[in-house]
């Protein structure tokens, strides 16, 4: 299972850091906003609209962003969940 960790610029380094020794495959994009918490789930659909994405499995997001991560999964076809807060 492949999976994508959305974050924002500030964010980006911890979080690699505590999925380094994980044993599933997960990749960490931070987008262009400096804090995770400001990112909506339209930013991120959009964002990664204009990706390749198709090999993931399941999308995480941060769990503070406000709105309903269906819109990721319509536009990109990959269940996303939010993360915890």
């Amino acid at each position: 299972m492949k999976i994508l960790l959305v974050t924002g610029l500030l964010a980006e380094e911890l979080v690699k850091n505590y999925i380094k020794d994980s044993s599933l495959d997960i990749e960490v994009l931070a987008l262009k906003v400096p804090v995770a918490a400001f990112l909506t789930p339209k930013i991120i659909a959009d964002a990664l609209k204009e990706r390749e994405i198709k090999s993931f499995d399941m999308i995480f997001t941060p769990g503070l962003i406000r709105g309903d991560t269906e819109i990721i999964h319509e536009v990109t076809g990959i269940a996303a969940f939010k993360g915890p807060r």
